[in-house]
């Protein structure tokens, strides 16, 4: 698993890190291969806002993608559209994705047949993993560690630090856009107060307490069978196994 993180000049980039910048029109396209090449093999996302989408197609992109089809061993880059294509917008040869989140199986679908390099997936695709890998298997699937804003352990799903070893099968990138994050997240533990980060019960979370893998497998298996009609106590299950770990770790 690699993880996103702002790119910033003073900063060491680590082999577990893929960074992320802004696309200007200001900046020369030379000047933006020059940057790819000095970071390899890195993989850079490219941000392009919508309101500089044109300038892009028209400025930039022809000589990128020559250069691209010329020498795709010495950059490792993919463009992160802010909106989704329209009849106007030129097809793009080169790698990229959309902002936009695929939080169901017929957003995803759209997604993959847009020819995306990556998707972003949240809410219920995250309890459907093994599912999604199974859909997206060329593409790379990226994530926050929440799935949705106000979180609620017991019925949100939520990536805990200790999860992103149990996570890898399914998710090849965390975003992690604040660097205590990539700190917390890269190194797989956390002996803080989880309640930093949401509603946890868990104040002093155990990143290598036995219950968490079994956590995480309940949770991305989940596929939320309740409001489906189906009977299911994960709910129930999950606020047991949360009280469990959270008497233990205090």
């Amino acid at each position: 698993m690699k993880f996103l993180v702002p790119y910033k000049k003073d900063n060491k980039i680590e082999p577990n890190m893929e960074v992320f910048i802004y696309y200007k029109h200001t900046n020369s396209t030379s000047k933006l291969i020059d940057f790819l090449k000095s970071v390899f093999p890195t993989r850079v996302t490219i941000v392009v806002s919508a309101d500089l989408k044109d300038d892009f197609f028209n400025l930039d992109y022809p000589i990128l993608e020559a250069y691209y089809m010329t020498h795709p061993e010495a950059i490792n880059f993919t463009f992160e559209f802010e909106s989704l294509p329209n009849g106007t917008t030129p097809f793009c040869k080169l790698p990229h994705f959309y902002s936009v989140t695929a939080n169901n199986f017929i957003r995803l679908q759209f997604l993959l047949s847009l020819n995306v390099s990556d998707v972003i997936i949240s809410e219920d695709l995250l309890y459907n993993l093994p599912v999604v890998r199974e859909m997206a298997k060329d593409v790379k699937i990226r994530s926050y560690i929440d799935g949705s804003i106000d979180i609620d352990p017991y019925k949100d799903f939520f990536i805990y630090p200790g999860d992103v070893q149990h996570a890898e099968p399914f998710i090849d990138i965390l975003i992690t856009p604040m660097t205590p994050l990539y700190d917390i997240y890269s190194k797989g533990m956390f002996k803080g107060d989880m309640s930093i980060f949401t509603k946890s019960p868990i104040t002093q979370y155990d990143s290598d307490h036995p219950l968490l893998k079994l956590l995480f497998d309940v949770k991305c298996r989940c596929g939320l069978k309740c409001l489906k009609g189906n009977n299911c106590e994960y709910c129930t299950h999950l606020s047991e196994k949360y009280a469990a770990i959270a008497q233990s770790a205090n």
